[in-house]
């Protein structure tokens, strides 16, 4: 009888433990969920703060269907105020737009939201199309099927067709070409927009060779022959060929950042330039000098002769050591020469020659030659100042050419 009620007051026991634990994992469980409801109701707000666009100022404008409206680009404006509502409707109309038959349901469509907004659809194409175009979609049947009406819309107003595909295969095959390496990296942005459009439209994926030709006419010619010499020496990747003729036409856009020295910011070098300027013959060097220094000799002259004191240069000049010295030599060159317009009786101060015309050693002697060492014409390779900065010598070709290079 003792063991028999022992055992009953254990398993009471048991039976009493077992029921709080049930009671403690029911209450955790319910604890779980509910922060994990706060969790994704914070996360919805978070998404729902953080919005980029304007969507008020991106409601597209009415659309009437008239010859004289084009329909691509207010599908776009379309989509896109779609989209900022809920993510994943441009999918579902591109969705739609590329089904050939009469929409009845959404298998296949990448947006699982797509027939809950289909009424939603169709109330706001009804409220944004006008003329024409609102009568295809206010038809009796397609009051509720928004994803039916712009396949409609799109099959009506969006050139299609084999014609349409022959002509923009055509104009891919022959884009315009670039002016200029400056504009050529946004001629290829265009070329690779047009192309992948092409694939859209039609599904079909043409060779690579193709685009290697195209992208030779988008070339200025001298570029073109050059990427032809590099295919020559194997160089046959599209995607390296872009690659190499975006990276030289960025440094080409830029050159002028290196006109001075490797690296402009280089205190030592600017001054290696500055003693250069002092040591060497301003006046033979000036007609060959680029602009900015040019600009800063001729301010100095400016400077030398409407003030009596050494006038203060400007805060560009002043800061760069090598312009500075070139201000500094023009207005002490200057001092005494007349103003343009004043002729050769203005004044006769400032170590000029009788009557006003300032010191100098005249024209050019060697303005007709040509430098051996960097092919420009108006100095000879003593003279040179790009071999005085280390630059190597121009390459010429067997007929006496300058050759360039894309390396």
């Amino acid at each position: 009888m003792a063991i028999t009620k022992r055992f009953d007051t254990l398993q009471g026991a048991h039976t009493q433990l077992a029921n709080e634990s049930n009671r403690l994992f029911l209450n955790k469980a319910a604890e779980i969920a509910n922060l994990e409801q706060r969790l994704a109701q914070t996360l919805v707000k978070q998404k729902a703060d953080f919005e980029l666009l304007d969507l008020k100022s991106m409601k597209p404008d009415k659309f009437k269907g008239t010859r004289s409206e084009p329909w691509k680009p207010w599908a776009r404006r379309f989509k896109a105020y779609c989209n900022g509502k809920s993510l994943g409707f441009r999918g579902a109309l591109d969705w739609a737009e590329a089904q050939k038959s009469e929409i009845r349901g959404f298998h296949g469509c990448p947006w699982d939201k797509a027939e809950f907004a289909d009424e939603k659809l169709h109330d706001f194409l009804c409220n944004t199309l006008a003329g024409e175009a609102v009568l295809l979609v206010d038809t009796p049947g397609l009051e509720t099927r928004g994803f039916e009406c712009w396949r409609l819309l799109s099959s009506k107003y969006s050139p299609n067709g084999g014609q349409h595909e022959l002509d923009a295969l055509m104009s891919l095959l022959a884009p315009k070409p670039a002016k200029g390496l400056a504009e050529l990296g946004g001629a290829i942005s265009r070329f690779e927009h047009d192309w992948q459009q092409y694939a859209k439209l039609t599904g079909e994926v043409l060779p690579e060779k193709l685009k290697v030709g195209a992208l030779l006419k988008i070339l200025p010619a001298q570029q073109a022959s050059e990427i032809k010499w590099q295919m020559a020496k194997g160089l046959n990747n599209y995607s390296s060929m872009i690659e190499h003729i975006e990276s030289y036409s960025a440094h080409v856009r830029h050159e002028g950042a290196y006109a001075r020295g490797d690296n402009d910011m280089d205190i030592s070098t600017l001054m290696q330039q500055a003693e250069r300027l002092d040591a060497m013959d301003v006046e033979s060097y000036i007609p060959h000098a680029p602009p900015w220094e040019q600009a800063a000799y001729y301010q100095g002259l400016a400077a030398g002769y409407v003030a009596e004191t050494d006038p203060v240069p400007p805060a560009d000049i002043a800061q760069d050591p090598s312009l500075d010295a070139l201000f500094k030599k023009g207005k002490g060159k200057g001092k005494g020469r007349p103003p343009k317009g004043l002729g050769k009786g203005y004044g006769s101060q400032g170590g000029g020659r009788p009557g006003g015309a300032g010191g100098g050693k005249g024209d050019n002697p060697d303005k007709d030659k040509i430098c051996d060492h960097c092919l420009i014409k108006g100095h000879v390779e003593k003279d040179c100042r790009g071999k005085a900065a280390g630059k190597p010598r121009r390459p010429r070709d067997a007929k006496g050419r300058i050759l360039r290079s894309l390396d």
